[in-house]
């Protein structure tokens, strides 16, 4: 989902940018069309942007290189922009360190050159040379580069027919036939480095007599293939078309991995039974997940897991389950790093058919078995230039998955629970906002918790999900859009704390604002690096007006208070603070104000998030509304002085509200 904080606030965080002279002929080319000139000057200035959004950069090159090639084929200097959108494909492949990026930019810029092949007609012979030109550079990437073309859902030797048949017998075949030879050979090595898959299920399943099942996929058969494609080699001009209309006639990459795909349903029918089928199936399918060649089937594969288990579990001996379970588990250790969303939906679905089965021991092994299997932790690693936290997308999901197995049996799920508990606690915990995490927890506070009632407690205590308003509402908002006005939005780092509040709220907005005051104490701006975009960053600095006064404020704070971190701001009385500021000479009343803003707004943060003692009064009149029973009597528990007295009527109260919790109503 796009950030709303990027589209706010884009023209404040916008970089002035000079358009490189190259990308001119995009705009000779695209100058008739007066609806697309403003989006596609921000696409070049992206495009030439210190910090390049490449995720922007891909999506918007494949929107105009395949919408308006019709452009490009009627324009005279059509070729020269049809290889600046190749040269942007490449740069993105080159310049990325997300692999989902280069992936996605390597399958467009193979879906624009299969294009250009099928599309350009009588005036293909125009885009030769830049075919030519993109069909070198992909040739020369070394393996870990090229395997991303090899892979790709629009498979090299398809636009080698493509080209075959596109393209007169008089032109030049060397780039595409030197393409494709490199293309093959990858191919036919890997498989052939790889087990012998008819002579692993023989092993693994002891059954033979399944030849003609694996045929195709067979060392025998990948190795005459890799020996005739020598051979066309050897004997052929590596100019001509002859061959390339042979080799593409072999098998490739793309047509090995449907292979694979469609061995596990072969296998099924192959069975004697059902059950057979269904264990030689689900034995293939832990094989392809073992396989890193057959990634872009191991998604649909996991599912397919999924079902064939379930299948199993409804219809085998406990025995059985568990050992197919305890492969199926091995296997899913391996695909929780690149699928870990499927990964976890799989486990959920077989924790479902586990729990149905109301075999104690038999969920005990598979809960010993999710355990194993590890916790996706938030792995936060600071802010995009879409203005979103980078994380770990899979950290709430997982939380979720072990959530809803707790909830099938709470009483026979003390070790996950435990388990997540520890997790929590060690790694923290990042939820947003709009995850609307409460409904979570509320359904699991209506599944049977009483005999585990504790652990409970301390699961939730961790959870930073206890408010009613998603992003900054009330105080919160009134708040932070005043310190960003009285300096009429032009402090950088106050403007994005502001937006990041108002629509991108998490837990960790806290250590956002625990960065700005250690910040303003210490004048390092290695304090807000992890949390804000590197274009924000480059903005702040460590002198002047946004920075001298507040400064100045902070450090006679801690001196005066004897305080050590920042979190021991929150203990300091509103009437204690304007004593303290009363005491500093020649500072401005802005300053006094921004820090008086700044401490409230981390107060009100700090108390939305976390479950501890700070601003109770505020929090205790917000309660009033939300149906806490008898708020006047837990006032009156909070108020009492005497000690012993104090202690006997809070538990009373929380005997009170375990009762509610527990309730069946």
């Amino acid at each position: 989902m796009p950030s709303k904080a990027l589209e706010v606030n884009i023209a404040y965080s916008r970089v002035d940018v000079t358009v490189d002279k190259r990308y001119e002929i995009l705009q000779e080319v695209m100058g008739e069309y007066h609806g697309v000139r403003e989006r596609l000057q921000t696409f070049l200035e992206e495009i030439c942007h210190p910090y390049k959004n490449w995720k922007f950069i891909v999506k918007e090159a494949k929107g105009y290189a395949l919408n308006y090639f019709h452009v490009l084929l009627t324009h005279p200097k059509g070729p020269e922009a049809a290889r600046l959108y190749i040269d942007i494909f490449f740069q993105a492949i080159d310049s990325s360190r997300e692999e989902k990026l280069r992936i996605s930019a390597s399958d467009n810029l193979l879906s624009f050159i299969q294009k250009v092949i099928k599309d350009a007609g009588t005036d293909l012979f125009r885009f030769l040379p830049v075919l030519d030109y993109a069909f070198g550079r992909i040739r020369h990437y070394p393996k870990k580069t090229f395997v991303l073309f090899v892979k790709s859902f629009y498979q090299l030797n398809r636009l080698g027919r493509s080209y075959s048949q596109a393209v007169p017998s008089g032109s030049g075949f060397t780039a595409i036939n030197h393409l494709l030879i490199k293309y093959f050979r990858y191919t036919y090595d890997y498989w052939l480095e790889q087990v012998d898959p008819l002579v692993w299920f023989e092993k693994e399943s002891g059954k033979a007599g399944l030849d003609k099942i694996f045929k195709p996929i067979s060392h025998k058969h990948l190795k005459a293939c890799q020996e005739r494609l020598e051979s066309i080699v050897r004997i052929s001009d590596d100019r001509s078309k002859t061959i390339l209309d042979q080799i593409v006639e072999l098998p490739g990459y793309g047509q090995i991995l449907t292979i694979y795909s469609e061995i596990p349903q072969e296998l099924l029918n192959a069975g004697d039974d059902k059950a057979q089928g269904n264990h030689w199936k689900l034995l293939f399918l832990l094989r392809i997940m073992d396989t890193t060649g057959l990634s872009p089937i191991h998604e649909e594969t996991l599912r397919d897991i999924n079902r064939t288990l379930a299948w199993l579990i409804y219809h085998e001996d406990p025995l059985a389950v568990q050992q197919s379970l305890k492969k199926t588990c091995a296997i899913l250790r391996r695909s929780t790093e690149k699928f870990p969303v499927t990964a976890l939906n799989c486990i959920l679905n077989i924790g479902r058919g586990v729990y149905k089965t109301e075999e104690s021991e038999l969920v005990e092994f598979f809960i010993d078995s999710v355990v194993s299997l590890g916790f996706q932790t938030p792995e936060i690693k600071g802010v995009g230039e879409d203005w979103q936290i980078r994380a770990n997308p899979a950290h709430i999901q997982n939380i979720r998955t072990w959530i809803q197995l707790i909830e099938m049996n709470p009483k026979w799920s003390k070790k996950l629970l435990s388990s997540l508990i520890i997790h929590l606690s060690l790694s923290d915990v990042l939820i947003k906002d709009t995850d609307l995490f409460p409904r979570d927890i509320t359904q699991l506070l209506n599944s049977d918790i009483g005999p585990v009632y504790n652990l409970v407690k301390q699961l939730t205590r961790l959870f930073p999900a206890y408010f009613n308003d998603i992003g900054a509402e009330g105080r919160l908002r009134d708040i932070s859009t005043e310190i960003d006005e009285i300096y009429l939005r032009k402090d950088p780092l106050i403007h994005f704390l502001r937006k990041q509040s108002h629509v991108e709220s998490s837990n960790q907005l806290i250590g956002l604002m625990e960065a700005v005051l250690n910040f303003w104490k210490t004048r390092n701006k290695e304090n807000i690096r992890p949390f804000v975009p590197t274009d924000i960053y480059e903005q702040v600095e460590t002198e002047g007006p946004n920075v001298d006064g507040v400064h100045k404020i902070v450090t006679h704070l801690f001196q005066a208070e004897g305080l050590s971190n920042v979190a021991d701001l929150l203990n300091i009385e509103d009437d204690r603070f304007k004593t303290l500021m009363g005491e500093i000479p020649g500072i401005s009343n802005l300053d006094f104000k921004k820090i008086e803003l700044g401490i409230t707004f981390y107060k009100l943060l700090y108390q939305k998030y976390h479950l501890e003692f700070t601003e109770i009064n505020g929090y205790l009149a917000q309660l009033r509304s939300s149906g806490l029973p008898d708020p006047e009597k837990l006032e009156k528990a909070l108020g009492e002085k005497n000690a012993g007295l104090k202690l006997e009527l809070l538990l009373s109260y929380l005997e009170k509200l375990r009762e509610i919790i527990l309730s069946s109503e």
